[in-house]
């Protein structure tokens, strides 16, 4: 074990260790320490996490020029990003003000000019900007599930509203296809699809089962993109059993 925290939002545990067969640093939370977040601590590119991999696929096919964030965390996936992307503007909405002191103190954070980060909620950022993204990408939860005011025909109508013309929204989520664990993943499907002109799901994993608890990202856009091609996989075909 690395470090100990606690905040007003949870407890935090930063730890190193062998993750999926990588020498990593994993930040967990919460009573049960669920993985949130993490890096690898090897030469290999790819990023530790399944999803936050498939969301640097759908940043590089698209090369968008400003990003919103929501659900920053340990900021793993921005500071990925802006190393990659040097012209890309990234906005992050992060409601634990630890989460970015631990970023840069044990996840190689340091602040840059083209990431803005605002401490608070993002249900609340959405309703006060003024400022159209390329993409959003939501990654919130409360240990592994997406807090009920991120699952509305509110929220997603007010992201819809913030992405241009040829934008995309791709949001995280922890469910399974099917069994008793689906609802999630279809409730987000239905909430995407009758706003955006084409909605997709995708999964996250390297060896995807339509029974286990697995990371994918429902993803809403117009069309403009061959999502597909970036991810180098075929949408989920979602079926009711």
């Amino acid at each position: 074990m690395v470090a100990d925290f606690d905040s007003e939002f949870g407890h935090y545990r930063v730890e190193d260790e062998i993750y999926n067969g990588r020498p990593a640093r994993i930040l967990y939370g919460g009573n049960k320490l669920v993985a949130q977040s993490g890096m690898a601590r090897d030469t290999d590119d790819e990023l530790l996490f399944d999803y936050n991999q498939r969301f640097r696929e759908i940043v590089q096919g698209m090369r968008p020029q400003r990003v919103l964030v929501l659900g920053g965390g340990v900021l793993t996936l921005p500071t990925a990003l802006l190393r990659e992307f040097p012209e890309m503007l990234i906005d992050v909405v992060e409601r634990d003000e630890l989460l970015i002191t631990l970023a840069e103190k044990y996840f190689g954070y340091t602040p840059n000019a083209r990431m803005t980060i605002y401490i608070g909620d993002g249900v609340q950022y959405l309703e006060d900007t003024t400022t159209i993204y390329d993409l959003i990408i939501m990654d919130v939860f409360d240990h592994a599930a997406i807090p009920p005011a991120f699952q509305t025909p509110v929220f997603v109508r007010a992201m819809r509203r913030h992405v241009g013309k040829r934008g995309v929204v791709a949001i995280n989520c922890i469910a399974s296809q099917r069994g008793l664990n689906a609802a999630t993943l279809h409730k987000l499907y239905g909430l995407v699809q009758p706003v955006f002109p084409i909605g997709q799901i995708f999964s996250a994993a390297r060896n995807p089962s339509e029974w286990m608890s697995e990371n994918y990202l429902v993803v809403g856009q117009d069309g403009s993109w061959d999502l597909p091609a970036f991810l180098l996989r075929s949408p989920v075909k979602l079926s009711r059993s």
